[in-house]
């Protein structure tokens, strides 16, 4: 989730019509198909789907062909599908649950999430879905990023259980793995009402930082240096005399801010 302010972009209707050709052959949406629990809409890059899950909750999926079957151990079967309704508007499709609605610009290939009165709780970055080619231990796979649309004033919760202090978490960078002490949930949860769970399987990075830093282990005479540390054993809390070592790494701060 990137920190960006929201623009609003409104055409009048005189313009739209005059332009509507042009706009018909910039469309990044090719084709549509309607099936039972959703919509299947094929891309230049790939394929997405929209499966409405509840009355308020809608999943997203987005792959390149053909669909890799890999086993669900989140979204459990047999959940009836909600009712849904599909409209192929102009400029955008949209499905429609009882209490929210999923826009997909048919321009931008970006979705957008409202209530019933049009107010957008929640919408992509445009440009920001990608899907990167790579491998794990010679393994072929894809590096998955998404970006979303966070004005000011947002406060994000949520990502289980860390222990850097930060509770807002708006513009914080986390590492989500499993350690002693940590627990990691891919969900945020937004003061602006939504819910986003990001349903992924491989190692993420929540805000991941632009810069990479190399730090280096700082030679030093003797043995290195032995200090006390608190450290978690199976009798509780303890402290232990610990060898520890000092690295060391430069960066540069581009500009003043947070």
């Amino acid at each position: 989730m990137q920190n960006t302010s929201n623009a609003v972009i409104k055409f009048s209707l005189l313009l739209f019509l005059s332009l509507f050709p042009v706009l018909c052959t910039s469309q990044v949406v090719r084709s549509y198909q309607q099936v039972s629990d959703g919509i299947n809409v094929i891309l230049p890059e790939g394929t997405l789907n929209i499966y409405p899950l509840t009355d308020y909750a809608i999943r997203i999926r987005f792959y390149k062909d053909p669909i890799v079957k890999v086993p669900e151990l989140i979204f459990t079967a047999g959940s009836p599908v909600p009712g849904f309704q599909v409209s192929d508007l102009p400029s955008e499709l949209e499905i429609k649950v009882k209490n929210m609605i999923a826009s997909l610009d048919k321009q931008s290939g970006t979705i957008s999430f409202t209530d019933h009165s049009g107010n957008v709780f929640l919408c992509e970055k445009e440009g920001a879905r990608k899907l990167m080619p790579d491998s794990v231990m010679g393994e072929p796979c894809f590096m998955a990023e998404q970006s979303f649309e966070s004005p000011a004033g947002e406060y994000i919760f949520g990502l289980g259980q860390f222990q850097d202090g930060h509770y807002n978490l708006r513009g914080i960078s986390r590492r989500l793995i499993q350690v002693n002490s940590q627990i990691a949930v891919p969900f945020i949860y937004s003061s602006r009402g939504y819910g986003l769970l990001w349903h992924q399987y491989g190692l993420t990075d929540y805000n991941p930082a632009d810069s990479f830093i190399t730090l280096e282990k700082k030679e030093q005479s003797g043995t290195a240096i032995n200090q006390m540390a608190e450290v978690t054993t199976t009798t509780g809390t303890q402290k232990v005399y610990q060898d520890q070592s000092i690295y060391l790494g430069r960066f540069n701060v581009l500009k003043d801010g947070e």
